[in-house]
């Protein structure tokens, strides 16, 4: 059931990227708090993943999803991508070399399993996942 609007101002600090995964939830991306959100599809908070020292989620960063569930957070910096289990378990967190100096501000998995990024640079990044 959609929330009230004074419930989700108290949730987030400023939210400016979403996502749905294959289970439905909802990801959010909150960039003043420095953090992911997801909430399952009755509006309820499953977990929140929040900046830390292994993985300093920045101001701006990105998130997405792929078919497994599995939720990816570009941050600038090093490590820059994390993935999260759709449980909110951290599965990997690593450094692309391609991204070090790069802000990534939107993530999108394709039907064929490629990655797309589009970062500050003006630049469109592929990646095929192995």
């Amino acid at each position: 059931k959609p929330q009230t609007e004074d419930v989700l101002d108290s949730m987030f600090g400023y939210p400016l990227r979403v996502c749905v995964n294959v289970n439905h939830d909802y990801v959010v991306s909150d960039f003043a708090n420095r953090s992911i959100t997801v909430i399952d599809s009755s509006g309820r908070t499953r977990f929140s993943f929040k900046s830390s020292k292994d993985f300093p989620i920045r101001n701006r960063h990105s998130v997405c999803c792929d078919t497994k569930g599995n939720i990816y957070i570009f941050s600038k910096g090093k490590p820059n991508v994390c993935i999260l289990e759709p449980n909110g378990n951290v599965k990997d967190m690593f450094s692309c070399s391609d991204l070090y100096n790069e802000t990534v501000f939107a993530a999108v998995f394709d039907t064929d399993g490629y990655l797309w990024l589009a970062c500050l640079d003006g630049f469109i990044r592929i990646f095929e996942l192995t």
